[in-house]
């Protein structure tokens, strides 16, 4: 009920904007930390979690690296310490 309730409040526009992250919080919270999950599902959803960050973290090394390289071949002139500064 209250998924039900925070995911309605987040669709209505002015609602969501008058009450800020709470109902997205609220999402969270039922969706993670419900206290009627079984220790399978929370290890379940732990183990997605760390397996959407990984991807997160390659696609976004894979952009960053791209950043560097186009940074290296068309900006030589300029600032030789961006893309350092881009990468780390």
């Amino acid at each position: 009920m209250a998924l039900y309730l925070s995911s309605a409040l987040t669709l209505i526009r002015p609602v969501a904007l008058y009450l800020g992250p709470t109902p997205f919080l609220a999402n969270i919270t039922v969706v993670f930390m419900h206290p009627a999950r079984t220790v399978g599902s929370q290890l379940e959803v732990t183990a997605f979690s760390v397996i959407g960050a990984l991807l997160a973290t390659a696609s976004i090394l894979l952009c960053q690296l791209a950043t560097v390289a186009y940074n290296q071949k068309y900006k030589v002139g300029e600032d030789s310490a961006a893309w350092a500064i881009e990468a780390i």
